[in-house]
């Protein structure tokens, strides 16, 4: 989904970001409206986005994988304990998945569109930030969708998995500032 605040403002939503919470806090703006198949609308991005800021939310890879893991991996064959947890990293994502289109890039499906993005981690903050940028009053983010039972993200991790996502991973959250 899309959130689009016209010659302003494109927010493109990606999956375990608070995406729903922040499509939700944008759409409460007047000018406002909601693009569900956004992917149809980026083909023509390059030729619209004249002077407007196309942001997406990233997280940690670490924290969203456990949090990927505890919302979908648990419905879909992964049991619930910590060696499930490593088998789920091992195996996500398969090849053609949806939400990684390039190997090795959590990000990629939004992030190549952008020329701005806010961080979960500081995401109140970096939602202000993006508002002020584009002439608009800060918003308090709303919360929706929260994860339930989720420890603190670390926790999920022994030397092993951090391997593994960083086997996976490394390359791109040392471009975007992330370690274990």
């Amino acid at each position: 989904m899309a959130v689009i605040i016209p010659n302003k403002l494109i927010y493109l939503a990606h999956p375990r970001t608070a995406s729903k919470a922040t499509s939700v806090t944008l759409g409460q703006i007047d000018s406002a409206f909601t693009e569900p198949r956004h992917h149809r609308y980026l083909y023509n991005l390059e030729y619209e986005r004249q002077g407007e800021l196309v942001v997406t939310t990233i997280r940690h890879h670490g924290d969203a994988l456990v949090s990927w893991w505890l919302h979908h991996g648990q419905r879909n064959g992964y049991g619930e304990t910590l060696s499930e947890f490593t088998r789920f990293l091992l195996e996500f994502p398969h090849e053609g998945f949806w939400l990684v289109p390039t190997p090795g890039r959590l990000w990629d499906l939004h992030l190549p569109w952008c020329n701005c993005f806010m961080r979960f981690e500081s995401l109140q903050e970096d939602l202000n930030w993006v508002l002020e940028r584009v002439g608009l009053e800060p918003r308090k983010l709303l919360r929706v969708n929260q994860t339930r039972g989720k420890r603190e993200w670390g926790s999920y991790y022994n030397a092993e998995r951090q391997r593994i996502v960083e086997d996976t991973f490394g390359g791109e959250m040392q471009e975007l500032g992330y370690q274990f």
